[in-house]
């Protein structure tokens, strides 16, 4: 629900800001800016709601490119009839991936996030879990063919791998999540609607407007309940790699002992079987059996590598909850200011000062007039 109705403030929020932006409130917009921390303004009010409207649509079109990336409208019929289930995958996993190398169920998820059906976009969280909580419990890693026939043999080596590989799968999806609907359409669009909602109560109304505000707290409120559940899915995301990061330890620790033990009995350590965390075979479409070789190295690099990532979401969250609590305390203290105006660096912000800005001998208004 949540998600339905920030769609909808999107559009709101652009037909509102284009609808009141007059040279008092895009001036009044700039000498906030210019009265805050950063001392300059950026860009005006209405190329900043639109370039946040366009980032916010983001969230539509990179599903698109996914699709019609891996597969075309003209022969999506026939290509989702011949799908068929394959005992191992369908491709390497050392290939390097790019920007649209998301998979079509990605992007089917994506687009249902998008549109707000999260029941249906859940699959890009809870999929990638259950896949992760199933190959750890059961040990499941590659598969092997150990004879002639088209028989493969589940087998342990390399299920950590795996987890880690699964849990790339999970932050390919999460990562967009976080930087379209917590930073571009939350975070972002929340300063644009709290300034706003400021500005006209400071500049255009003597009477309060109960109304506004009953519905600037609704809004608030909506995007408040759609954080929280972002947050809660971070939360599990984080938790799971803190779970795997156990596994992943333990067995590079394991093959660390068991080469010192080789080295000190006069072996080599480092050689092929000393080094080798599993055996991945692959059938690309229209290609025959592949094998690759997964060593404890490449595990490591993969583990630091979503190790990365981690920090990354994480900082990228930080700066959304910051810019997040920076509007908010905006708000509450439009309610505590004589004049409603606040600024981190100066505190409450006298009216006078924003109307000689305005109108005074040389204010931007009374020159345009």
């Amino acid at each position: 629900l949540s998600q339905m109705l920030t769609i909808q403030l999107n559009a709101w929020v652009l037909g509102n800001t284009i609808k009141n932006s007059d040279c008092q409130i895009e001036n009044a917009w700039k000498w906030l800016w210019d009265e805050s921390a950063f001392g300059f303004c950026p860009l005006n009010l209405i190329h900043s709601v639109l370039l946040l409207w366009c980032l916010s649509a983001l969230q539509m079109i990179v599903p698109g490119l996914y699709t019609l990336a891996q597969m075309s409208p003209l022969t999506a019929h026939t290509d989702i009839q011949h799908k068929e289930h394959k005992p191992i995958d369908r491709q390497s996993y050392k290939k390097q991936t790019s920007l649209l190398s998301g998979s079509f169920t990605e992007g089917v998820t994506l687009m249902a996030l998008a549109a707000g059906m999260r029941y249906t976009g859940a699959v890009s969280l809870s999929y990638p879990l259950a896949m992760i909580k199933r190959i750890k419990t059961q040990q499941m890693g590659f598969r092997i063919r150990n004879t002639p026939e088209d028989v493969w043999e589940q087998t342990e080596h390399g299920w950590q791998f795996r987890c880690v590989k699964e849990l790339e799968k999970l932050y390919s999806v999460q990562v967009k999540r976080v930087w379209f609907i917590l930073v571009f359409k939350y975070a972002c669009q929340m300063n644009v609607q709290v300034t706003l909602f400021i500005l006209k109560g400071a500049i255009h109304n003597k009477v309060f407007n109960y109304f506004a505000a009953v519905g600037e707290l609704t809004s608030l409120a909506v995007m408040m309940l759609g954080i929280a559940s972002e947050l809660f899915d971070l939360k599990t995301m984080v938790w799971t790699f803190l779970d795997i990061r156990e596994s992943v330890w333990e067995c590079l620790n394991k093959n660390e002992e068991q080469c010192k033990k080789a080295a000190e009995e006069g072996r080599v350590g480092n050689d092929l079987t000393e080094s080798l965390h599993g055996r991945h075979f692959f059938r690309e479409q229209g290609k025959n059996v592949e094998e690759e070789l997964i060593t404890f190295k490449e595990l490591k690099r993969e583990y630091w590598r979503i190790w990365a990532n981690t920090v990354s979401v994480l900082l990228v969250v930080l700066l959304a909850m910051w810019l997040i609590g920076y509007q908010m305390l905006k708000f509450l203290n439009f309610w505590r200011c004589p004049d409603g105006l606040w600024s981190f660096q100066h505190g409450c912000l006298a009216l006078d000062d924003l109307n000689d800005f305005l109108h005074g001998p040389h204010g931007v208004c009374q020159e345009m007039q």
